[in-house]
């Protein structure tokens, strides 16, 4: 059984389905293999159904949960789960596979190849989610216009904006998937869930800058025929000042150091303000 996720969420009406389906020994081999691809994209409560499936499997069953991190999906169902590593697919592969798979065209099908930085996974959902492409999209366009403290400002709105829109996005899928699991009467638990939520989204802020970063630093070593070429967009910054070698290496120790302020108390303007200054060094 391979089973891919239908969205930018796996919930728990897709597991229970699952569950139900692999619930007897199969009769067609020896042992039945249920490959779940996107792990990651578990919804808690998806996952709390998951849990005791994977603890207590049928008869001859294996289950594979495929991840492009192992920290990237819920700690309850990594925590039961044997970490195996596989290598990326080069860039051939990965394209021909989304054209013959998903009906991607060729340009969309190397745009989001390139994206993914060779998470198949999110390349899959690149080339199935144009919210996901016009996510990273944005991010980029926020990340380019920072050229000095008034403009550094603007970015800090720009990335607030962005994360509270999806912010509110990932609530409204949660509760619609927790409603069904706890009814009315749990909703107000679900909701405290909100500053987790919130967090969740600047961390996917901050991957995509992280990546931006680790994309220039490629292009300044001469390596992007090893990995992947720089995406268009970040052209404009390759001979810039602000965004020299010794630059972008401060830049991933401040997105770092921004991740561990925003799980503290205080203003998220204000962390996200101190550190598009620091693009431009000027944070403190």
């Amino acid at each position: 059984d391979i089973v891919e996720p239908k969205g930018t969420s796996i919930r728990i009406d897709e597991i229970r389905d699952l569950i139900s389906r692999t619930s007897t020994t199969s009769v067609i081999g020896n042992w039945r293999i249920v490959l779940l691809l996107g792990a990651e994209r578990l919804t808690e409560a998806a996952g709390n159904a998951l849990l005791k499936r994977i603890e207590e499997p049928s008869s001859r069953t294996i289950w594979i949960l495929c991840s492009p991190s192992i920290m990237d999906v819920l700690p309850t169902i990594r925590s039961r789960c044997r970490n195996l590593n596989f290598r990326f697919p080069d860039r051939d592969e990965a394209v021909k596979f989304l054209i013959s798979r998903y009906q991607s065209n060729l340009e969309l099908a190397h745009y989001c190849f390139q994206f993914s930085r060779g998470d198949l996974g999110k390349a899959i959902l690149y080339s199935q989610d144009q919210d996901s492409r016009e996510k990273r999209t944005q991010i980029a366009g926020i990340v380019i216009k920072i050229k000095n403290v008034s403009s550094a400002f603007f970015a800090a709105a720009a990335m607030i904006e962005l994360a509270n829109k999806l912010a509110e996005k990932n609530l409204e899928e949660q509760e619609n998937d927790e409603y069904n699991l706890y009814r009315k009467k749990e909703l107000e638990r679900i909701k405290n869930r909100n500053k987790n939520i919130q967090i969740q989204a600047f961390e996917d802020i901050l991957t995509e800058i992280s990546y931006l970063q680790i994309d220039l630093i490629f292009s300044k070593l001469n390596l992007t025929s090893m990995t992947f070429d720089l995406a268009p967009e970040l052209k404009s910054l390759e001979n810039s000042k602000n965004w020299e070698l010794p630059q972008l290496i401060i830049n991933i120790r401040r997105i770092e150091q921004l991740r561990n302020n925003l799980r503290n108390n205080g203003s998220p303007l204000i962390h996200f303000e101190n550190f598009a200054l620091g693009l431009i060094g000027r944070g403190e």
